[in-house]
């Protein structure tokens, strides 16, 4: 009897199982759980899995914050890798030891929509989005959306670093205590303040951007004199050679350069050095400085033109008491490059004005130049806060030497670059001008071809030029003439590569002598 009874319950529970399988594919159960154990309750108790999610996420097998979301469970953590199961696989497994059943009736989400969940969940930044940019983002590709989530940790680990209160960073500053002093002043004063009040702003600001000044924060040079001669020769030649290859002539002033390199490796903590670099304009001084210090030590650095120049505050800013005052151009190059001795070049030092403003900003030249001074160098925006530039290396750059204040210029290592002759510019402009020029109109080496003749001859036609700014912009205007004609007919005339170019074409087109109009087109083509 009691095994007659045993199997007319076990085709009972079959029956409903049958039951229950049936409704899961009409779609009428699909928000149940159903357990036919028996056991801790009736075969019919209703599992609701919103209801306990937070209950199931206690249970899952992964510690990671991302396996809580229930739609994880299914399909496992991408975030982790935590295997598919998790409060499930329990479930089974203890009804597995209890030989019972687990008969899952609630239907399952679409993979597909468990995968975008997860992709939400995944990414930390994604639940910060708006619509819009939810939209866009799942929009991307996941090469794309890995991308973006790189940059978003990069802005993430920023964030985090300016968590720490702004006290402690104080405190943990090398800098003096008069400095700290100051500093801590201004945080206990705004802590007393109103949000509401304009006061409270500006010293908010304040304290903002000296939160960004980079406090004994150097560039350390790429080798050391420790390295061995053999070592040390080697990056100085590969300077040199690089200096070579992307500067013609200039010997003079490129062995200077060298020299002042060596000097630094023997004693990277001497005081910056003053270099001025004299020469005419559009001979590459400028240029002599990136490629031969700023690229060749990957050297970060901050230009600065004079020319145009207001007063002394373009340099050393405003007090920060007045309404949308801000630092001066010095303080902005130490933020910007992130160290305390980047190179700081000042262009066109000549062209500072000859008036009481002017000899104000050549006052503050003289001051940051002053090896007794530049260490303690005061911005009007931070008042008592020194500021030690004292290891930046500062360059300047001019054309007429004797425009230069006597004490600045006596502060100085003058290198004088010297104007080119015919020939060096015909040489010049077949290695290093034409090949560039070629590269912006996506050309190579070959595709146009100039003559030693009809360089010449565009050379005489540019009267008074010690450098090769305008020789550059004729041969610019040139090739720009000859890649227009590639495409549209001019004259009857259209242009196939490889094209030789003659005397007769350039007066044609690009001569300044022929006519006033030609001379406009020579201006209006170059940009």
């Amino acid at each position: 009897m009691t095994i007659i009874k045993e199997n007319k319950k076990r085709e009972s529970e079959d029956n409903k199982a049958d039951e229950a399988d049936e409704a899961d594919e009409a779609g009428e159960s699909d928000e149940t759980y159903s357990d036919n154990s028996g056991s801790g309750g009736s075969s019919g108790d209703i599992y609701n899995c919103e209801a306990d999610e937070a209950d199931e996420a206690d249970e899952c097998d992964c510690e990671c914050e991302d396996c809580k979301e229930c739609c994880e469970r299914y399909y496992g953590c991408e975030a982790c890798e935590a295997p598919a199961g998790g409060f499930f696989n329990k479930y089974d497994e203890m009804n597995t030891s209890r030989n019972k059943s687990f008969v899952v009736l609630k239907k399952q989400p679409k993979k597909k929509d468990i995968k975008k969940k997860i992709k939400k969940v995944k990414y930390d930044f994604y639940k910060k989005y708006n619509n819009e940019e939810k939209s866009y983002f799942d929009l991307l590709s996941a090469k794309e959306q890995e991308k973006i989530s790189i940059l978003e940790d990069k802005l993430e680990v920023s964030k985090k670093a300016l968590t720490v209160p702004m006290r402690f960073k104080i405190l943990g500053l090398d800098i003096n205590e008069r400095t700290k002093r100051s500093i801590v002043f201004k945080l206990e004063c705004l802590s007393k303040m109103s949000s509401t009040s304009g006061e409270f702003h500006k010293i908010s600001n304040w304290l903002g951007i000296l939160n960004e000044m980079p406090f004994n924060k150097y560039f350390k040079i790429p080798i050391k004199n420790t390295d061995g001669n053999d070592k040390i020769c080697e990056f100085l030649s590969g300077i040199r050679g690089r200096m070579n290859d992307r500067i013609y002539g200039h010997k003079e002033a490129k062995e200077q350069i060298i020299r002042v390199l060596a000097q630094l490796i023997s004693f990277p903590k001497a005081y910056g050095y003053i270099i001025g670099i004299q020469g005419a304009a559009g001979i590459g001084k400028t240029k002599l400085i990136k490629e031969g210090i700023c690229n060749a030590l990957n050297y970060p650095n901050a230009f600065i033109s004079l020319s145009g120049a207001d007063d002394a505050s373009f340099l050393r800013g405003h007090s920060y008491t007045y309404e949308g005052a801000t630092y001066g151009k010095i303080c902005e190059s130490l933020i910007k490059t992130g160290i305390m001795n980047p190179l700081l070049l000042f262009d066109e030092l000549d062209k500072v004005s000859d008036t009481y403003k002017g000899q104000e900003i050549i006052n503050t030249l003289i001051h940051i130049t002053d090896p007794v001074q530049n260490d303690k160098f005061t911005d009007r925006y931070f008042e008592e806060i020194d500021l030690d530039i004292s290891r930046s290396m500062i360059v300047f750059t001019f054309n007429d030497e004797t425009l230069i204040n006597p004490i600045l210029k006596d502060r100085m290592i003058v290198i004088n670059v010297k104007g080119y002759n015919k020939q060096e510019k015909i040489v010049l402009s077949k290695d290093y001008l034409i090949p560039e020029i070629l590269a912006q109109y996506n050309l190579k080496k070959g595709d146009i071809m100039f003559g030693d003749e009809v360089l010449a001859h565009i050379i005489d036609n540019i009267e008074g030029e010690e450098g090769v700014r305008n020789l550059k912009r004729a041969i610019n205007n040139l090739i720009s003439w000859i890649n227009m004609m590639r495409y549209v007919s001019i004259d009857n005339v259209m242009i196939n590569l490889p094209y030789v170019v003659d005397i007769k074409f350039y007066d044609k087109y690009c001569g300044i002598s022929n006519n006033s109009m030609r001379k406009d087109v020579l201006h209006s083509l170059y940009l």
